[in-house]
């Protein structure tokens, strides 16, 4: 999907291989709509409850409503996915870790 050009209605970025390879290692905001989402992904990815509020301000400043409830929704999923993973004690694949990103291996 990160991939998709978009065209024929499907979702997608259109992100060429490098693109992706330094969303996946080095993520860096590229612009304040960016830096609300990562700071948000950070922030309820380690503790949920406690999102600081100006976090979630700024969310608000720079996304719809729609938009916010998808960015949760999206890092609701991945915590349900990583809960079930580690319940079952199913490793992540080796060849994710270097991507892993807000995970501790």
């Amino acid at each position: 999907m990160l991939q998709n050009d978009g065209e024929d209605g499907a979702e997608g970025w259109d992100l060429d291989d490098a693109e992706l390879t330094e969303l996946l290692t080095n993520p860096q905001p590229k612009d304040d709509f960016e830096k609300a989402c990562f700071d948000y992904v950070e922030a309820a990815s380690f503790d949920p409850s406690n999102v600081p509020d100006e976090v979630l301000e700024n969310l608000q400043n720079h996304l719809t409503p729609p938009q916010v409830v998808e960015l949760a929704c999206v890092v609701g999923f991945w915590k349900m996915y990583t809960t079930i993973h580690d319940s079952l004690k199913i490793p992540l694949e080796k060849h994710l870790h270097a991507v892993s990103g807000f995970v501790d291996l």
